[in-house]
């Protein structure tokens, strides 16, 4: 809610200066704190909530930089790259017990270039790539260690 109420205050303050913003953070976090007691918001799954933001955040700007690696690869095949395309299609178990955190996988490797999640259970993913080098590691890659660490941190609450 915090993330709310300092919107707003950008909103209304009508122009973005430094002195505003830290001004309407301030205010936006008494402001938080004063509507969760009122409420009966528990403090804790506030924090938690705010920590996730920033960990989806990481998440985002992670899946922005995959994307950026993977259409440099498909350039680099459209291109004309001497080495012969090889077609996978793959099966992998990312170990993730969230039904939203397996999805939020599925179409993170679906929106990068030159793989697509072919299906999703709740045992596996079945990904086809363009060339065996965009599966490469998909097992290890960040977005599952990050969904991880999410889903250990957050599951224990």
């Amino acid at each position: 809610m915090c993330i709310a109420f300092f919107v707003l205050w950008l909103i209304f303050s009508g122009r973005i200066t430094l002195e505003i913003a830290i001004i309407g953070l301030v205010i936006s976090l008494a402001l938080d704190i004063l509507v969760s007691k009122l409420v009966g918001f528990k403090s804790k799954k506030a924090a938690a909530r705010l920590l996730a933001i920033f960990r989806y955040l990481r998440y985002f700007f992670v899946l922005i930089k995959e994307i950026v690696v993977c259409c440099v690869k498909v350039i680099g095949i459209i291109w004309g790259n001497a080495k012969e395309l090889q077609p996978q299609l793959f099966y992998f178990s990312p170990n993730i017990k969230s039904e939203n955190k397996r999805v939020l996988l599925s179409n993170s490797i679906t929106l990068t270039p030159g793989t697509i999640t072919v299906e999703l259970t709740e045992e596996y993913l079945r990904v086809h790539a363009l060339d065996k080098s965009f599966i490469d590691g998909i097992e290890e890659c960040e977005f599952i260690h990050i969904l991880k660490g999410m889903e250990d941190k957050y599951s224990a609450r």
